[in-house]
C-alpha cells in the first residue's frame, strides 16, 4: 500500500435522481487532453427516510475513475447514456436512454449552469491508496467541436415585455425569472429567483419570460438543455 503522502489522486463521481433507483451508465468526460467515457456498473441511488428529494436526493456511491492522461484536467461531464435496472416499472422498460450534454460555455467554464435535469455528475478528488478506480478511454469521436458555433448559452430571439395594467400599484423593483429549456428551446420551467416586490409584477415578468421565443443552448455542436436568466424592472413613482 502506498503511504497517503504518495496516492495517486482520482476524481470520483457520484450519481444523484429525485428518488431512488438502480442504474447503469456511460459517464463522458471533456478534458483538455481529449475526450473520455468510463463505464460504470450497477449503482444503487438511495435517499434517507423521509428526505425532500429537492434537497437530499437519492445518491450512489462514490465511484473513482482513473484518466490514461494523468495530468488531463476534466472541464466537463455528463452521462452520455443510463439504463435503469431497479425501479418504476416504465424506467425498467425504456431501455438504454441516450442523454444532453450539459450546456457549457468553454470561456466561462466555472460558471453555474442548468440545474441538473440531464443529471450531470461532477468528479471531485480523493487521494484514498486503497481504492481501485474504474479506467476510463479515450473517445475522440465522442462530440464534435468543428461546427461553426460548438457552444452556445440560450439566447432569446423575441422579447416578450411584462404587461401591467395603467392601475398598476406604485412602487419600483426588478424581477429575475430563471428559465430552464428544453433541446428545442421549450420552456420547461421558469422560477422567480428574485422577487420584485412589486404585488402582481413578479407573475407579470414570469408570463412574459415563458411567451419570450429563445434558441436552444448548444453545447458539442448539438442542441442541450439552456439557463436563460430573464430580468424586468418596474419604475411607478
Amino acid at each position: 500500500m502506498l503511504p497517503v503522502s504518495a496516492a495517486p489522486v482520482y476524481p470520483e463521481i457520484q450519481l444523484s435522481a429525485q428518488t431512488s433507483r438502480a442504474v447503469r451508465a456511460t459517464v463522458a468526460m471533456y478534458t483538455d487532453k481529449g475526450y473520455y467515457t468510463v463505464e460504470l456498473p450497477e449503482l444503487a441511488l438511495s435517499a434517507p427516510v423521509g428526505a425532500d428529494p429537492s434537497k437530499d436526493p437519492a445518491r450512489s456511491v462514490t465511484v473513482a475513475i482513473a484518466l490514461p492522461d494523468k495530468g488531463a484536467t476534466i472541464l466537463e461531464t455528463w452521462i452520455a447514456s443510463a439504463t435503469v435496472t431497479q425501479g418504476k416499472p416504465e424506467w425498467v422498460a425504456a431501455g438504454l436512454i441516450t442523454c444532453f450534454p450539459p450546456q457549457y460555455n468553454p470561456l466561462k467554464p466555472h460558471e453555474v449552469r442548468t440545474p441538473d435535469p440531464h443529471n450531470t455528475p461532477m468528479p471531485v478528488p480523493t487521494a484514498d491508496p486503497a481504492v481501485t478506480p474504474l479506467v476510463a478511454v479515450r473517445a475522440p469521436g465522442l462530440e464534435r467541436t468543428d461546427c461553426p458555433i460548438p457552444f452556445s448559452d440560450a439566447l432569446v430571439i423575441r422579447l416578450e415585455r411584462p404587461v401591467v395594467p395603467e392601475t398598476f400599484d406604485a412602487g419600483s423593483g426588478t424581477s429575475i425569472i430563471g428559465i430552464t429549456l428544453d433541446p428545442t428551446a421549450k420552456v420547461i420551467a421558469a422560477d422567480v429567483l428574485e422577487s420584485s416586490h412589486v404585488p402582481g409584477f413578479d407573475g407579470a415578468t414570469q408570463r412574459a419570460a415563458q411567451q419570450t421565443i429563445y434558441t436552444p443552448a448548444i453545447a458539442f455542436c448539438k442542441p442541450t438543455y439552456g439557463r436563460y436568466i430573464f430580468k424586468a424592472s418596474y419604475h411607478n413613482n
